[in-house]
């Protein structure tokens, strides 16, 4: 029954209390209180509608919702009555499907009961129209806590709807036309789902009280209306996956930082045209998920066309990823900005553009996320995967910035984290991931402390690029400069690609401190105007060309360990280097260049030859001197040698007359310098002329070729006339002893060992056996094992035996038949310079020092040719040449100024008797096979090597090593043979390596370990999986070290099934691999070439 009115008089209130009550709401609550409806449903019984179910606050499920039917009663579930829409409308007991029936209105419905659905069927009301409901005023729609409902009924009309509740509200599944225009407010914790484009109608969506939630349950839903936040923070949840939401409205954040939670694992929120933030605002916005582990992420995406106007710090943090796929400069962040947690910000693009610029160029950047996996794609922090580029303010924190093609520009900071180019699909193999850093500001200063790896240049435009610890430049970065730029090394060392001039002749500053400044990894020829000044050092090292062309005043040493170093003055007798600064020469190439019509000169403080082939030069010109002075300030400075070998030469002029390189060093016993130093890319040996001046040896004991050589340890004997015929030359029987022997006659010369032995250099230690330009074949000993030959053996005990060939003519070999053999009293080492072909034919060779290849050729002719205990080092300018004859080597590695060539031919080399770890940087190809043997590691770094004939590690312990992108040829097969000596074993793949292309494993392999060094998390590079088999094995990854214990086997109990697996950036390398199956011969897989990059 209806409830009767009180009659009992009450007392006056007064009008300003009637006020305050009705403005907290206490009369409308009491009134609403006393007339609340529920919702009863329809039940029929037979044929019969029945009505008043008698269940307190209503039996609720389903029913027809119109204005005449009476399935509505109050709390005591009795009183039947129509639909009121001024009342309070309460759902409850059970769920159930409503169909409205009428165009209803509605002030406020309540949901007590989970899975109500409120619908149109079949969209028309009785009289043709379509069924509707419009909210009076702002009506309120609340879902209690544990309820969820469903509107598929069009909302209509000019009133708005304010959802409330620890419940769910979702609007429009299946009705795409909801027209109300009052807005839509999310308020007290309420969630609300918008499944179509026009679900919240045509009214501003606002966004009040902490723990609203927004989101979509549909494919993807994009939001026209504006949007106004007030809350604190939101959730953003997209049921049912990785779905999107687009925000194309503007949100205005009234003017407070508001928070973004997603909530639900690759899904993707996107903001749109409307943008974030209007006109001067200076609210901040933090993009987070309440997610947790590595992997788990929700992407926030800044669409093209995209233009928020907020000012305040941008926030990425726990999971989140900022991805902005705009491809013009749309300006999306016009503040600062904080990477957080395993926050992303991530430069996408869109269409196949790179993203444009999106960052204001004066924000702060602070980068303190390592990055984070997407669906196993490794993202760094600050990610700039395809990026046209962009420029910033300031950059801070110690996370990780990935370049890949893209430059980023930076005014100022103090950055301890790493910027690398990444690793990312849609960049070719050959090429192109090469974004460098640009410094600019004239006085400000960006500091860096991290193990940068970017291979791109660094542009130094204005103000101070400052290391903040050692080796924290990018060491393949070549580093140019604009005037007024400066590279500082803060008195730490540190390497990089190149120095140079920027594009429009900058003349830049270095300042070493203390530090030493290794240049020249990029291998590339560059010229550098600016000065270099400190108490520290230069070295050269690859390949290129470094020309010096400004006055530098630093006082360390200046080292070329490889390449060239050019000294071109531009004015007349002004040096470029401190004279204090000292030379030494370690495998490359120094060279004072004169100025036309005037003298020249630069003195420098003595120097030192530390190994590999060098070559002084001083181009002169004709009615001028050059002088390179090495006596330092005293004039009483010389030579010092403790590997490698020297040439003098000009170009221009002659040497002694008007090209004077002077150095303070007396001759030896037998009037030169020594073995190792020559003149005039090896016309003759060097001597001093006695007033200090480097010139032309001109006291050789001349002979011809047929002359019988005398012992005469003191002798430098020259063959100078040709005899014609095939005499040879014959030496005394017993031991012959001579200091040098230099062929200069074009024809063939052979020198008979078959009396005795020829012994080389026994007053010095170091004799040698010379080929010059112009001279012709040498052969030592008329067949392979004729006489012996060796070295030293006289007051110093340890010998060296310089096997130079200077003519570069393929056909023009020195043949070494004799047997090369230890003198006696110690070893004797074997050292192999020139440009030509120097060849061993003697199996028997049983020295046992090293052999080091500086320069040209080094040809074995039988097996054997090197010594099985003798550790072989390959210069970069150097060439062992297996001839197709297979060879046992103690150990292979690089020389002086790096690592050579090695080619197999078709045969097989084995490596690593000698049980000692080696590195060996250089190029291996061929036909052939390598085999890596004993204990010691063996690290494979270089980036080119194409054998074809398999790799294998053969018993014991060895650690195979391949070192920094670089890769173990065209291998079809990996061996590894006599596996009991494999267990545990642990085979270190160094840093994001090549391995293989067409790869076919065969071994059997006890568990170990297949170790990546310097690999920051589990999958963010290049990785591959061997697997066999154990008991109860586990395969588990963590950093730095991955585990692989389980597998298939064969009858034969060997694995050639076992599988490789290839993680990579969005599919980079584009294999065909399939998972936990067999990778199998015709699967072609092109691995990464970074042809810059070198360990």
């Amino acid at each position: 029954m209806p409830r009767v009115p009180s009659q009992k008089k009450r007392p006056v209130i007064l009008a300003s209390s009637v006020a305050v009550l009705l403005s907290l709401g206490f009369f409308l609550s009491a009134q609403r209180a006393a007339a609340d409806e529920y919702w009863d449903g329809t039940l029929i019984e037979g044929s019969t509608v029945v009505v008043g179910s008698t269940v307190p606050n209503g039996k609720g499920g389903g029913g027809s919702w119109d204005a005449t039917s009476t399935n509505w009663v109050d709390a005591t579930g009795n009183n039947p009555k129509v639909y009121d829409p001024n009342q309070l409308a309460i759902f409850s007991t059970i769920g159930g499907s409503i169909t409205v029936g009428d165009n209803l209105t509605f002030t406020a419905l309540r949901f007590d009961a989970d899975q109500y659905t409120i619908s149109t069927s079949p969209f028309f009301t009785s009289t043709g129209t379509v069924a509707t409901l419009a909210p009076i005023g702002t009506a309120t729609i609340t879902a209690t806590a544990g309820t969820n409902v469903t509107f598929n009924v069009q909302l209509v009309g000019t009133g708005g709807i304010s959802v409330q509740g620890a419940g769910t509200v979702a609007l429009s599944d299946d009705i795409n036309f909801n027209t109300y225009s009052g807005g839509t407010t999310v308020t007290n914790g309420g969630t609300l789902y918008i499944n179509n484009n026009s679900a919240i109608g045509t009214g501003k969506l606002t966004i009040a009280g902490n723990g609203v939630t927004i989101g979509t349950q549909s494919e993807g839903t994009t939001i026209a209306n504006p949007i106004t936040v007030t809350a604190n923070s939101f959730n953003v949840t997209n049921t049912g996956g990785a779905r999107d939401i687009t925000f194309n409205g503007v949100i205005d954040l009234t003017g407070a930082t508001r928070t973004i939670v997603g909530t639900v694992k690759q899904e993707q929120v996107h903001f749109g045209t409307g943008g974030i933030g209007v006109a001067t605002e200076t609210a901040g916005l933090t993009l987070t998920t309440s997610l947790t582990g590595t992997g788990n992420y929700v992407a926030f995406i800044m669409d093209p066309g995209n233009t928020n106007n907020y000012k305040g710090l941008t926030t990425i943090t726990n999971g989140a990823f900022l991805v902005f796929e705009g491809n013009t400069a749309d300006g999306a962040i016009k503040g600062d900005v904080d990477i957080e947690g395993n926050g992303v910000v991530d430069y996408l693009g869109h269409d196949g553009i790179p993203a444009g610029p999106q960052i204001v160029n004066t924000a702060t950047v602070t980068v303190n996320s390592r990055g984070n996996t997407a669906a196993g794609e490794a993202f760094e922090g600050f990610d700039m995967f395809t990026s046209q580029g962009d420029t910033i303010g300031t950059l801070n924190g110690s996370g990780t910035v990935g370049l890949s093609a893209a430059n980023l520009t930076v005014g100022a900071g103090n950055f301890s984290g790493q910027i690398t180019n990444g690793l990312h699909s849609g960049v070719s193999l050959t090429s192109t991931a090469q974004g460098g850093l640009i410094k600019v500001g004239s006085s400000t200063t960006l500091t860096l402390s991290g193990a940068n790896n970017y291979v791109g240049n660094t542009v130094i435009e204005g103000g101070t690029l400052q290391a903040g610890a050692a080796n924290t430049f990018a060491r393949f970065s070549g580093v140019t400069f604009a005037t007024g730029g400066t590279l500082d090394l803060n008195n730490f060392d540190q390497t990089v690609g190149s120095i140079g001039d920027g594009p429009s002749s900058g003349i830049g500053t270095i300042s070493l401190g203390t530090a030493t400044l290794t240049t020249g990894r990029d291998n590339t020829s560059t010229t550098f105007s600016g000065g270099i000044n400190g108490a520290g050092g230069l070295t050269k090292v690859g390949t290129g060309v470094l020309t010096l062309a400004g006055t530098s005043t630093y006082t360390g040493t200046t080292a070329i360990n490889g390449g060239t170093l050019i000294l071109a003055p531009t004015t007349s007798g002004t040096p470029l280097l401190d004279l204090n600064s000292a030379l030494s020469l370690g495998g490359g190439t120094f060279q004072l260049t004169g100025i036309s019509g005037n003298s020249t000169g630069q003195t420098l403080s003595g120097l030192a030859i530390t190994g590999g082939n060098n070559v002084i030069a001083v181009n002169g010109n004709l009615g001028t001197s050059t002088i390179l002075d090495l006596r330092g300030s005293g004039s009483s400075l010389g030579i010092t040698r403790n590997a490698g070998v020297v040439d003098f030469r000009t170009t221009s002029g002659t040497l002694g007359v008007d090209v004077e390189i002077q150095a303070h060093q007396g001759n030896d016993s037998t009037g030169i310098l020594g073995a190792w130093a020559t003149v005039n890319n090896g016309a003759a040996l060097a001597a001093n002329d006695g007033a200090d001046n480097i010139v032309a040896y001109n006291n050789y004991h001349d002979v011809d070729q047929t002359f019988t050589i005398a012992d005469d340890a003191s002798s430098n004997l020259r063959i100078n006339t040709d005899s014609g015929g095939t005499t040879s030359n014959v030496i005394s029987p017993g031991t012959t002893n001579l200091n040098t022997l230099t062929q200069n006659v074009a024809s063939l010369s052979t020198v008979d060992t078959s009396p005795g032995t020829l012994r080389m250099g026994s007053v010095t230690g170091v004799g040698g056996i010379f080929i010059t330009p112009t001279g012709g074949n040498l052969t030592i000993g008329t067949a392979a094992g004729s006489g012996n030959l060796t070295a030293g053996g006289g007051a110093t005990p340890n010998g060296e035996l310089i096997l130079e060939n200077n003519n570069t003519s393929t056909s023009t070999v020195l043949l070494i038949n004799s047997t090369v053999t230890d003198n006696g009293s110690g070893s004797v080492s074997v050292t192999v310079a020139g440009p030509g072909i120097t060849a061993l034919a003697s199996g028997g060779n049983s020295y046992t020092g090293t052999t080091t290849i500086l320069n040209g050729t080094l040809r074995t002719d039988t097996a054997g040719a090197i010594p099985g205990t003798s550790a072989v080092f390959i210069d970069k300018q150097g060439t062992l040449n297996l001839n197709s004859i297979s060879q046992n080597l103690a150990s292979i590695a690089d020389g002086a100024s790096g690592g050579g060539t090695i080619n197999l031919g078709s045969a097989t080399l084995t490596v690593g008797s000698s049980n000692t770890d080696t590195t060996f940087s250089g190029t291996i190809e061929g036909a052939g096979s390598l085999t890596k043997a004993g204990t010691g590691a063996l690290t494979l770094s270089g980036t080119s090597s194409s054998y074809s004939g398999g790799t294998t590690l053969q018993s014991g312990h060895p650690l195979c090593q391949w070192q920094s992108r670089g890769w173990l040829g065209r291998s079809y097969q990996w061996r590894i043979a006599n596996h009991h000596g494999w267990d545990n074993a642990r085979h270190d793949l160094g840093n994001r390596p090549r391995l293989f292309r067409h790869d076919n494993l065969q071994s059997h392999l006890r568990p170990g370990r297949l170790l990546h060094r310097n690999q920051r998390r589990c999958g963010q590079y290049t990785r591959a999986e061997y697997h066999s088999e154990r008991p109860n094995g586990s395969r588990k990854c963590r950093a730095n070290d991955h585990r692989y214990n389980s597998g298939r086997h064969d009858s034969s109990g060997r694995t050639d099934r076992g599988w490789w697996r290839r993680w990579s950036r969005r599919n980079y390398l584009q294999c065909h691999w399939r998972p936990r199956g067999v990778l199998r011969r015709g699967n072609h897989c092109e691995y990464l070439h970074w042809p810059n990059d070198r360990e």
